[in-house]
């Protein structure tokens, strides 16, 4: 910000180098490389779609989204009772109980975990009847949810068959690396088990056969969703504290990143506004500023300029 207003007030003065502009740049660049870093948006899902993903410190202070979806009557809900250690949600051997999306909040591992419930995903010819309104309200609502977790396990009734690869759905925030978790319910009702365990060979996929009635397996499950929250949630040994650890952050470090943007669009303009291109760096400031509790002030501008450049000397 110091050399953009060197340049708009003292243009004319020989301490202002020919190189502050391309420097000014330079630094503006690296800043935008960096609010992407700590957005996420950087990273490209398995698509090749540009996302943005939560920081794991975000994740940690909020807590970590996993959604439990799957079709009607796997077993879903019984499964978050499980889960919760209470009657959270309403269970039923009527298909579709569950209409719209449940939050349960738990402690996995020692980490917070906000568990979704939510409605099951049907096409209209399945189970032999229609979907009304809002059930198909629910399952969009279902497959949002998903969408936008951090992790996602797909529930099914093992004594029924399914095409695996129709049902899986995968939130956006997924990498090719994270694995499909499925857990197939129901295992009673089977004359032995037929299911993969969490030790298949198979690198996209982790499963569990279990019983939520009986209670077989479930503590294996349990177990296993700790391990994998931890290993995939723990903060790296450091020093630095993350940038980002409220929403709150989040909107602000978007704020700041649109500005930087408007600043490198005027850049590139043949003729820039120096003045404008200014404003969008003290706007992009001002919102670092309400995440620091500290704003930069004019004289402290000033103070910049007159250390870095030798104007007046």
């Amino acid at each position: 910000m110091a050399g953009v207003e060197a340049l708009i007030d003292f243009a004319d003065e020989d301490g202002v180098e020919d190189g502050t502009w391309i420097g000014v740049r330079e630094m503006v660049g690296e800043l935008a490389v960096l609010l992407r870093g700590e957005l996420g948006i950087s990273t490209s899902n398995e698509n090749g779609k540009s996302v943005e993903t939560r920081h794991v410190g975000e994740i940690l202070t909020t807590g970590i989204r996993l959604a439990i979806y799957g079709p009607p009557n796997a077993g879903k809900s019984s499964l978050l009772n499980r889960l919760a250690d209470r009657n959270a949600a309403i269970v039923s051997d009527i298909p579709g109980t569950t209409r719209d999306v449940l939050q349960v909040h738990l402690d996995l591992a020692g980490y917070k975990v906000i568990v979704y419930d939510t409605a099951g995903i049907r096409d209209s010819s399945a189970q032999g009847r229609g979907i009304d309104e809002i059930e198909q309200i629910g399952i969009q609502r279902a497959k949002d949810s998903v969408s936008r977790a951090d992790l996602s396990l797909l529930v099914l009734p093992a004594n029924e068959d399914f095409e695996l690869e129709k049902m899986i759905l995968r939130p956006e925030s997924y990498s090719a690396s994270d694995p499909d978790l499925i857990f197939y319910n129901k295992s009673d009702l089977l004359p032995h088990p037929s299911r993969p365990s969490p030790s298949s060979p198979n690198p996209s996929q982790l499963s569990w056969s279990g019983s939520v009635r009986t209670n077989h397996n479930i503590s294996l499950l349990i177990s296993n969703l700790s391990t994998l929250i931890a290993s995939k949630y723990s903060l790296p040994q450091t020093n630095e504290t993350p940038l980002i650890t409220q929403s709150r952050h989040r909107t602000l470090l978007r704020e700041c990143l649109h500005h930087i943007d408007n600043f490198q669009s005027l850049a590139e303009e043949r003729d820039v506004d120096l003045v404008l291109a200014a404003e969008e760096l003290r706007y992009a400031a001002r919102a670092v500023g309400k995440i620091t509790g500290r704003e930069v002030r004019p004289d402290e501008i000033l103070g910049s300029i007159f250390a870095t450049f030798c104007i007046g000397k």
